[in-house]
């Protein structure tokens, strides 16, 4: 599993191959919760993220975001949302979600 670590220390573990993607035990460690959301892209890729991050005060996660903005983004404002990811986060692209995720 890649690492990105951005601003304020806050990690995006990227699962890149089928032997790293986290079981539900282990996402809650990577991610520092004990409470854990999906949140679903566009594409089918999603991100594993604290749900009560917002609520813990955990600091912006920019790659999460970047990634969120460009999922939702379209030239016609139909899809476009504007919220920010916090805390760490697990990116799993829609090819390796298999049934875990």
């Amino acid at each position: 599993m890649k690492k990105k670590i951005g601003a304020n220390n806050i990690i995006t573990f990227i699962v890149e191959d089928n032997d790293k993607i986290p079981s539900l035990k282990e996402a809650y460690k990577l991610i520092d919760t004990d409470i854990l959301q999906v949140v679903n892209l566009n594409n089918g890729d999603c991100f594993l993220v604290c749900e009560e991050g917002k609520l813990r005060n955990r600091p912006i996660n920019r790659y999460a975001t970047e990634m969120w903005e460009k999922s939702f983004s379209s030239d016609n404002n139909e899809l476009q949302f504007y919220d920010v990811m916090v805390g760490h986060a697990i990116y799993i692209p829609e090819h390796l979600r298999g049934e875990h995720w």
